[in-house]
């Protein structure tokens, strides 16, 4: 062990040893027994709804008081269900809701099967307010506890739990493992060995021989024992690890008990995992440490019942059992596995793996092996039953030709790029009415729409022939899925994904070749290329790309594909244990880039073999990697203001590192914007703390002595703004107001605005948004908090692949989320106010198509916001303008449609279609002089102004021909509400009729209106006097006709025709709603 590995241990058990004396646990005897726990924790848990990936089911159950579940909306009932794994004896039921000062109605239930439900406590009528959380007694043997909330004190509250704990009745708990047999897959030395995580002594540590993960343990019990919890303690308990647990009764066939290897809590003291299993072996798997240092483990207990031994006569009866579903559904020739689990006479369950006896009642429609797998054979029904000890059961087996419960058909991508002379097989998805997929490998029929460009076979493989696109179809009994092919010339290079390898004797590592042709498009062809080494002594390589290492020395791999080369230069030697070094007066300079960055130069550092890699941190964290021949890097998003440490790591192709290696300390000094003098500046006291989410994030407190300074000059006119100057860190920033202050606001300070002022972003709020929602905000926490989030996640990962698919190009890499909350609620739409909110963009110049978006999070789909591009120094920015909260990102794009060629409208149409707001009537065109009914263009208005539709609730427009199936009824009902439509005088609205030239001027003027824009004076009668069939418009229309005419909305179809009673086209829509948006100064 190194001396800094070393000191570093000696650090950590530093602070076990103060943890210990604080919890009593220094030194564990024999009889130790477990502290209470609530058998709920970290158990699965399910909900009739959730507020996004924040607010789970999971987070009610998972032991943090500061993560809660929170139902998606204010309706009621809502239900929480949490899955204890077996059956247990449960005593007492403690429910954390969120407002603790609030009362709340509720039903506990309890079940065995999950099916049938008896209650535990009925509290529905309860308006008694028990701080700081209810708790409910009794006596039941469940395995699932369903929470229903029916009633809550604050009318509006949404269903939402910090914590549902529920606690069982069980004998108390004795060490098993201490002092018992144990192994691991490795060991640093024996002072290190696996035996010293079982001795009851946190000073002594198992700790494997490197860093490298997975590393695993095993502790023999020496006998089947009844076991209920783990204990884990790692050494650095200020980590984060991640893990699992199995369990063995021979020590073969391993089964998994607790699967934590996506966990992101700090298991301080100790991790802890519940449930009920009787098994010998138990195996302790590391997959993750946070800091990437040793999968140390100071304790690994094991805890079961003192008279918890279970010999192999096993005294336990067998009281039922079942399967894993009451009805399996299969095509012919597919395959199903079925388990079956035994119920004991003192609830604990257990996998039934061999002895059982499977019977199908009509083996001409299924079979079914001696393992359980069902085969279906024939359309048709049957029923499997299992025997097993005296016990049986049974459940129902349907064979369809077709897939059950099939709502869609969808290939595994929109669209597919290959080349010619190449083949590839898409995967063909069935999404089941339970939101459950299936791939689909039977049954299926395809098509190709352009076979001289690519043909499909029988199997759905495509075969790229020419040049050219198509669409591929898949049949699927009543379903179709279709995805287009671009097929590209042929191969012109072929590039492996490392040209030079450095491999240790034994090592090994995948090869992966691409294709390119002319155009540059990329195909990976490594299942077709062929490998040949020029020396199999030094290394081999597989006909799948597998290279190993076999002796010291050099050779070179020849890839082949269509004909054409590229070689790969292996160079392979012994292990290298020598770290780089530094020279002595080695340093690292730091010199800044902009407000928020800096640009790092350092010295060289030394290897015997070669620099490969450096590694920069900031303080502890580690901020970027850098190639071995790179000597200068640039940090962005540091904050201002705060002391920060660089410190350089030096790697070698060994994956030795430098344990000492130069540093400088620096400190970003933020340059304050000069400010005029009708706006005030607010400034605010800043804390870095972690979220409820464990990530990092800023909060700001504005100053409220300030804030009333300045509205007091709002108010006498004096000022008209007020700007706060933040940092941003590139991840959260939170700015909180005081809702009190917000009374001080008359009539003339309203009309003011406050701008949160990030540099590369900006977000103006009305105040009066602000004081329409004081009520709220004061009548909860008193606070106003608005939250500006850089959301780099998987989300931003799914953004960034559907961008791709769909050949679209994200000018930012994550979105950002802009959010309003009154008392911690979320103000989702801001009162029909446009709030804007700008974003910097990198580059240096852009086409009119760029735009701006609004992401979907339930459903991925990105919509039109409205949003102009702007230049000033050289700087581009995308000011959005909208009337909601949530997810943006700038997107460009230059749609082009086939059938447009050289038409009049083509370029306002490609400009609408560019950035999402019109579509074709397919992929290639867009027949622009097919008309268009009243339905669409509504439809076509919420598009352009960005405004939300809920797809999930019928359409309720209070038009008579409107029903809740029709795909308009939603867009109509909403265009109805915000004022944009109206109906005849019979209750109709009459969708499918096209619209006419003057009821899409009526529309537009409505539009005008309802966004607070100022007519321009005019006229009625002059400007409708050069057109000879004016008195042909409608006396309700001549308003709208007049002013759209004024100011060119609209114009004659010759200089003396109107044709106000002729039925627009899609092309003319399509142009209305472009200067519409211009006029609005929505769109550049």
């Amino acid at each position: 062990m190194t001396y800094p590995v070393y000191r570093l241990t000696v650090y950590h058990f530093a602070l076990l040893i103060s943890i210990c004396v604080i919890i009593g646990i220094v030194c564990q005897s024999r009889d130790t027994y477990a502290s209470e726990i609530p058998v709920s924790q970290g158990k699965s848990a399910v909900a009739s709804s959730v507020t996004g990936a924040t607010y789970l089911a999971s987070h009610a159950v998972d032991g943090f008081i500061y993560t809660k579940w929170v139902a998606s909306n204010s309706q009621l009932p809502q239900w929480l269900t949490v899955d204890l794994s077996q059956n247990v004896h449960v005593s007492r039921v403690e429910t954390v809701f969120e407002h603790v000062h609030s009362s709340y109605s509720y039903k506990i239930e309890s079940s065995i099967d999950g099916i049938n439900w008896s209650i535990f406590v009925d509290r529905s009528a309860n308006t008694a307010i028990n701080f700081p959380y209810y708790s409910d007694t009794g006596d039941v043997l469940a395995r699932f506890v369903r929470l229903q909330v029916v009633g809550v004190g604050s009318p509006g509250d949404q269903a939402s739990v910090f914590d549902f704990r529920v606690y069982a009745t069980n004998d108390s708990l004795a060490l098993l493992s201490q002092n018992k047999t144990t192994a691991a897959l490795s060991s640093f030395s024996g002072s290190w060995g696996s035996d010293k995580a079982v001795d009851g002594q946190l000073l002594s540590s198992w700790a494997p021989s490197s860093t490298s993960l997975p590393q695993w343990m095993v502790v023999d019990l020496g006998q089947l024992r009844n076991v209920q919890r783990f204990e884990t303690t790692y050494s650095n308990i200020q980590d984060i690890y991640g893990y699992k647990i199995d369990f063995s009764i021979d020590g073969i066939t391993w089964y998994t008990f607790t699967d934590r290897t996506g966990n992101m809590q700090v298991g301080n003291p100790r991790y802890v995992d519940e449930g009920n299993v009787t098994a010998r072996y138990f195996r302790l798997t590391t997959t993750g440490v946070a800091s990437g240092g040793y999968a140390s483990v100071a304790e690994f207990q094991i805890y079961g019942p003192d008279g918890g031994l279970n010999t192999n006569s096993n005294p336990q009866t067998l009281t039922r059992m079942y399967l894993d579903d009451e009805g399996y559904s299969l095509q012919p020739n597919e395959t199903i596995a079925s388990y079956l689990t035994g119920v004991y006479a003192n609830g604990t369950t257990f996998p039934i793996q061999s002895g059982a006896i499977y019977r199908v009642a009509n083996t001409a429609v299924a079979t079914v092996n001696a393992n359980g797998v069902i085969t279906g054979v024939a359309a048709g029904s049957t029923t499997l039953t299992v025997t097993y000890n005296g016990q049986s059961t049974s459940a129902n087996i349907a064979v369809t030709s077709t897939l059950a419960n099939l709502n869609r058909i969808a290939f595994d991508s929109y669209s597919y790029s290959l080349q010619s002379g190449t083949t590839r097989s898409p995967y063909v998805i069935g999404y089941k009415n339970d939101s459950s997929t299936q791939t689909l490998t039977t049954g299926l029929t395809f098509t190709s729409s352009n076979p001289a460009a690519a043909s499909v076979n029988s199997n759905g493989m495509v075969t790229g022939l020419s040049p050219g696109i198509t669409t591929i179809t898949a049949f699927y009994g009543s379903f179709t899925a279709s995805a287009s092919v671009n097929v590209t010339t042929t191969v012109s290079r072929i590039e492996a994904d490392e040209s030079t390898i450095y491999l240790e004797v034994s090592g090994t590592q995948y090869l992966s070749i691409l294709a390119y042709d002319s155009q540059y498009n990329e195909t990976d062809v490594t299942s077709s290329t062929s490998f040949t080494s020029s020396n199999s002594s030094v290394a081999t390589i597989s006909s799948y790309g597998y290279i190993t290492a076999v002796s010291a020395g050099s050779a070179i791999i020849t890839a082949t594909y269509s004909g054409i080369s590229t070689t790969i230069y292996i160079t392979v030697g012994f292990k290298d244990i020598i770290a780089p070094t530094w020279n002595y007066g080695a340093n690292v300079t730091v010199t800044p880039s902009t407000g928020s960055s800096v640009t790092l130069t350092w010295s060289a550092a030394t290897d015997n073999v070669g620099v490969t890699s450096y590694r920069i941190y900031k303080d502890s964290e580690l901020v970027t990697t850098v190639s071995g021949s790179e000597l200068t890097t640039n940090i962005s998003g540091l904050t201002v203001g705060i002391d920060m440490n660089f410190k350089m790591e030096a790697g070698d192709g060994a994956n030795n590192w430098s344990s000492t290696g130069p540093s400088v300390n620096y400190s970003l000094t933020m340059e304050l914007k000069s400010t005029s003098s009708s706006t005030r500046l607010i400034s605010s006291v800043r804390v870095r703390e972690a979220a409820p989410d464990g990530r990092m994030r800023s909060r700001y407190h504005a100053d409220e002595g300030e804030l009333r300074d300045a509205f007091i000059a709002l108010n006498e006119g004096s000022a008209s703004s007020l700007l706060l100057q933040i940092q941003d860190d590139h991840d959260t920033t939170v700015v909180e107001f005081a809702s009190s202050v917000f009374d001080d606001l008359q009539e003339m300070g309203i009309n003011g605005s406050v701008q949160l002022d990030m540099n590369a972003i900006q977000f103006t709020i009305p105040l009066l948004l602000f004081k329409n929602h004081v009520n709220e905000a004061t009548s909860s926490n008193g606070l106003f908090s608005v939250i500006i989030r850089h959301e780099a996640s998987q989300l931003a990962e799914r953004l960034q692949e559907k961008a791709t698919a769909e050949q679209t190009a994200l000018l930012i890499t994550n979105p950002i989320e802009f959010e309003i909350q009154a008392g911690g609620v979320a103000i989702r739409q801001y009162d029909n106010m446009t709030v804007e909110r700008s974003i910097a963009l990198p580059g240096t110049s852009y086409t009119t198509n760029v735009t701006a978006v609004r992401l979907n999070v339930e459903s991925g789909e990105i919509t039109f916001v409205s949003s102009l591009l702007l230049s000033s120094d050289e700087q581009w920015k995308m000011v959005i303008k909208d009337q909601y909260g949530g997810l943006y990102t700038i997107i460009q794009k230059d749609k082009h449609f086939e059938d447009m060629g050289t038409h009049w409208a083509r370029e306002d149409v490609e400009k609408l279609a560019s950035k999402r707001i019109i579509s074709g009537v397919d992929e290639q065109n867009f027949s622009p002089e097919k008309e268009i009914s009243r339905a669409e263009f509504a439809a076509l208005l919420i598009r352009a102004l960005g405004m939300e539709v809920n797809e999930s609730k019928p359409g309720t427009s209070g038009f008579r021909d409107i029903m809740e199936r029709d795909w308009y009824a939603q867009m109509v009902n909403t265009a109805a509400a915000a004022g944009l439509i109206e109906g005849f005088e019979d209750g109709t609205f009459r969708p499918l009729l096209q619209v006419t030239r003057e009821q899409m001027a009526a529309m537009i003027n409505r539009t005008i209106q309802i966004t607070g824009s100022q007519p321009e004076s005019y006229t009625q009668d002059t400007v409708l006097s050069p057109f000879v069939d004016q008195h042909a418009i409608d006396n309700w229309a001549r308003q709208a006709m007049a002013f759209t005419l004024q100011t060119g909305l609209i114009q004659g179809v010759t200089e003396t025709q109107l044709n106000p009673n002729a039925f627009a086209t899609r092309a003319q829509a399509a142009v209305m709603l472009k200067r519409l948006l211009i006029y609005l100064q929505y769109m550049n």
